[in-house]
């Protein structure tokens, strides 16, 4: 027989690691066509033989060809730590609002917080038979975030803060009152909710948020107990996860925003974040296979929390 090497010219460089295979394949097709089309008499047991390495080939290399054509998809979630300004804010008014229906279960109302260089503002409508001092919540949520010192803009003790919280307006209550002919509670006006869940979590959510709310809670973790030393409260954590069509194959790449002492060793820090933060939170599985992480990517983050980035929860 002659092996028809003009073929194999022709394909052997289709992908440079897989030539041997490439070769492989080819010869056994040619074998294939000279057996069943040309009726051969060298369809013996060499030839099966042959024919069997042929279709396992086949499929590596469509396992191959796959892989080099999937739909890569990246998905990315990002979360931020308790310090950071906008999560500061919710956490004083869920803390309002908690003390409200503590001494009150038919409380009700909205509670907003604005807050700057050492001021903040909380303001809203409650309808309550509680009495809170909201001043004191607030200063006790800024306590154990971190807020303890003038230097960080922000100091649980001496900032200002200034309350303006009204009744709930009659023509909103009217909406949610409890009805004396049902004895239903309204729900007040319009209102639209929309819920998701995937297997990809126990909590039903997905990985990359997942991720990165862990990430965040364990940045806090990190800072409070000492084991990073110069972190502040402020910081954001990004991850974002690759799948191959709808399948997760791994987290590509992670973003840390941390705040941060003047003159913390950027290197440094970002080993400290990888050894302490990352590997006890994401798991190895997800990472085997190299990962991109990018700690404070846009230089130094002195300058955080409400001191930097004043809002409205």
């Amino acid at each position: 027989m002659t092996f028809p090497s003009e073929i194999i010219s022709n394909h052997v460089s289709v992908f440079c690691d897989w030539n041997l295979r490439e070769i492989i394949k080819i010869f056994l097709k040619w074998v294939w066509h000279k057996v069943m089309l040309e009726k051969s008499e060298y369809l013996d047991g060499a030839c099966q033989l042959g024919l069997y390495l042929y279709i396992i080939m086949a499929v590596i290399a469509r396992k191959k060809l796959r892989r080099c054509f999937m739909v890569r998809k990246l998905f990315t979630s990002e979360s931020v730590t308790e310090g950071h300004p906008d999560k500061m804010r919710d956490q004083i008014s869920d803390a309002i609002l908690d003390a409200f229906l503590r001494d009150d279960s038919e409380s009700r109302g909205a509670c907003e917080v604005a807050a700057t260089t050492g001021m903040m503002f909380i303001f809203g409508e409650i309808s309550s038979n509680a009495v809170v001092n909201c001043t004191k919540i607030a200063r006790d949520v800024l306590r154990k975030i971190g807020y303890t010192s003038s230097e960080m803009g922000f100091d649980a003790d001496t900032c200002s803060i200034v309350t303006a919280i009204g009744k709930q307006s009659c023509n909103i209550a009217q909406g949610v009152n409890r009805s004396s002919d049902s004895g239903k509670i309204g729900a007040r006006d319009q209102g639209m909710v929309f819920e998701y869940a995937c297997n990809e979590t126990p909590e039903l959510m997905p990985l990359s948020i997942s991720l990165a709310h862990k990430l965040a809670q364990k940045l806090a973790e990190v800072r409070k107990n000492g084991e990073i030393v110069g972190l502040k409260p402020d910081g954001k954590t990004q991850v974002i996860v690759e799948y191959d069509e709808d399948k997760l194959v791994k987290v590509d790449t992670i973003i840390v925003s941390a705040q941060h002492d003047p003159g913390v060793d950027m290197a440094e820090l970002k080993k400290m974040i990888f050894e302490k933060a990352v590997i006890p939170t994401i798991p190895f599985e997800y990472y085997r296979n190299g990962l991109k992480l990018y700690v404070n990517p846009t230089g130094c983050f002195e300058i955080g929390g409400s001191h930097g980035d004043s809002g409205l929860n």
